[in-house]
């Protein structure tokens, strides 16, 4: 319940976690009864690492700038069981940081990932939940890989440009897939993308906010050929904040578009569409926004030593500011193993944001990245990651940048590859 009164709009105080119980404990009797008889596998990681950066708060300002070095550990173990028919994947892992005390910038972070599927004659489910603890300056530096395991379009949408702040998020994102095959040349889907984030003890000058961004979409798939299949997608969204200078939002849309198998390691995907946002306001009638284009196009190629993902997106994205904005974004990941013992690795993410009303913090982003693995033995390897990323905040018209330098120390005794290969299909 939204209450006016004289200047202030204010929202009724509710909790700050709204998952969705049901749907919680019906996923889980499912994976549990796919995997009561499963073969478990276990792939232990530890990590320790020296890490420096050179503008760790993103600091337009020379003298803002906070040069940090410290020591980083990581603790995992994935936990798989893989057949024919089905596979499970639990990942936790926990992460510290502890750097120079002058910026008290250490962290300690907690990670969980699912990723679970079950195929049928008629049916197959897929479905990702991931569960993050962390301060929102690791939270933000993004992944190491641009993670594309799963299917490239569930990339995560982080508001990387807030690398500076140090406060505490918790972010849950559940995405559960069903498709229905009619006959081997169409099918129906239904998906859907749950998020809920919520922070802590944050000053009020940081504009962060807790929201939840529900999002549903029905498709229907047909083969036109024994390459390419059209896509026809109905699209709805549900978008709550906590930010009382922000409305809640509801929105809709329609997508287009097919997918080409190039071949068995090749795919592509190209989607067009609009989608229009409905702002609630409870003392006036519904704000109505112009409707904006959204389109994906992402090309997935993976051979026994490379993997390459390419991507152009533009969405209607939810964020913690408080409010939904206007996201135009390109991820390019391309990994190769250059022998036996030595891999690399570079990664390319750009985006633009522009806020769909009122005011907002508009910014454009670039991160470019490298990476260097030599394995020293199976179990033992060494990994420099370098990251430089800048951010121009077009809302004061300043810029800032930063260099990123990690060096890791991996003991990993059962390495063992994903679980599936991704798809964009």
């Amino acid at each position: 319940m939204k209450l006016e009164t004289t200047n202030i709009r204010e929202k009724q105080e509710e909790p700050t976690t709204y998952l969705p119980w049901n749907w919680v404990i019906g996923f889980f009797v499912l994976v549990m009864a796919s995997v009561a008889t499963a073969e478990w596998q276990f792939d232990p990681i530890l990590r320790v690492g020296w890490d420096h950066n050179d503008n760790a708060s993103m600091s337009h300002r020379t003298d803002g700038e906070q040069e940090i070095s410290g020591l980083v550990a990581e603790a995992s173990v994935d936990i798989r069981s893989d057949s024919e028919t089905s596979y499970i994947s639990l990942r936790p892992m926990v992460r510290t940081r502890n750097y120079e005390d002058l910026y008290n910038l250490d962290s300690d972070d907690a990670f969980l990932r699912l990723r679970w599927g079950l195929d049928g004659e008629k049916h197959m489910v897929r479905s990702v939940v991931s569960y993050d603890s962390e301060s929102v300056r690791t939270a933000e530096l993004g992944g190491e890989d641009f993670d594309f395991e799963s299917d490239p379009g569930d990339l995560a949408d982080d508001d990387t440009g807030r690398i500076g702040l140090q406060q505490h998020r918790e972010r849950l994102r559940i995405l559960p897939r069903w498709t229905y095959r009619f006959s081997d040349v169409s099918s129906i889907v239904t998906e859907t993308n749950f998020l809920n984030v919520t922070y802590s003890d944050q000053p009020a000058e940081t504009n962060l906010f807790d929201y939840r961004d529900a999002r549903v979409a029905f498709s229907y798939k047909h083969a036109l050929s024994q390459t390419n299949t059209g896509i026809l997608s109905l699209t709805g969204r549900d978008y709550q904040t906590d930010n009382v200078n922000r409305n809640d939002a509801s929105g809709y849309g329609i997508t287009a578009g097919f997918t080409r198998q190039w071949s068995e390691t090749t795919q592509l995907r190209a989607l067009l569409g609009v989608e229009q946002t409905e702002i609630d306001d409870p003392s006036a009638e519904q704000e109505d926004l112009d409707p904006n284009f959204v389109t994906e196009v992402s090309l997935l190629r993976q051979l026994e030593t490379t993997r390459l993902l390419a991507q152009y997106r533009q969405r209607i994205i939810a964020s913690g500011r408080g409010g939904l904005r206007r996201r135009s974004e390109a991820n390019l990941s391309l990994a190769r193993d250059l022998n036996d013992k030595i891999s690399a690795g570079i990664g390319f993410r750009a985006y633009t944001i522009d806020a769909l009303e009122g005011s907002g913090k508009e910014q454009d982003y670039v991160q470019l990245r490298g990476q260097f693995v030599w394995r020293i033995t199976s179990a033992l390897s060494i990994q420099a990651t370098y990251i430089h990323t800048l951010l121009d905040r077009r809302d004061i018209g300043e810029s800032s940048n930063a260099n990123h330098l990690t060096l890791w120390f991996s003991y990993q005794p059962t390495p063992r590859g994903p679980v599936r290969p991704a798809s964009v299909l």
